[in-house]
């Protein structure tokens, strides 16, 4: 369903959710923000959009990436996702967090996932996990 350039606010998403057997929605170029993210997820719980492969939310007003990485997260067929062009895709650890979250992603931005991006975001992981199990040492004080 290509739905780019019409100017589309966030709670026009809601309206999405009879379409049941989607598998790619195009929304670039709208004016949608983080309220589309919330509400998308709201309707991924509901048992929408499983079998959506394609979201394509290029150049809207997305900022929060934690809502960005939740709405991804939430959909289980999704393996094409474009977010460039939206605030939330400049902060930092944008590509691991997006890729970390969906987990059948093979395109992020027009450009594939690669082996690097896996392996980066495994060694992320790991030493994430390293550094929560490790106590650093105490410094002894002189009296």
């Amino acid at each position: 369903l290509n739905l780019n350039f019409n100017q589309l606010r966030s709670d026009c998403v809601m309206e999405l959710g009879e379409c049941q057997e989607l598998r790619s929605l195009y929304l670039s170029n709208n004016n949608l923000d983080n309220q589309a993210m919330i509400n998308m997820t709201r309707l991924c719980g509901m048992g929408c959009f499983k079998k959506l492969e394609v979201l394509c939310l290029f150049s809207n007003g997305v900022s929060d990436l934690g809502q960005a990485m939740e709405c991804v997260s939430s959909l289980p067929a999704l393996t094409d996702v474009a977010l460039e062009g939206n605030e939330c895709s400049s902060k930092p650890g944008y590509r691991q967090s997006i890729v970390r979250s969906a987990k059948c992603l093979r395109v992020l931005d027009g450009e594939n996932v690669s082996e690097l991006d896996i392996e980066l975001l495994q060694m992320g992981e790991e030493e994430k996990a390293k550094s929560s199990t490790t106590m650093p040492a105490v410094p002894k004080l002189k009296i």
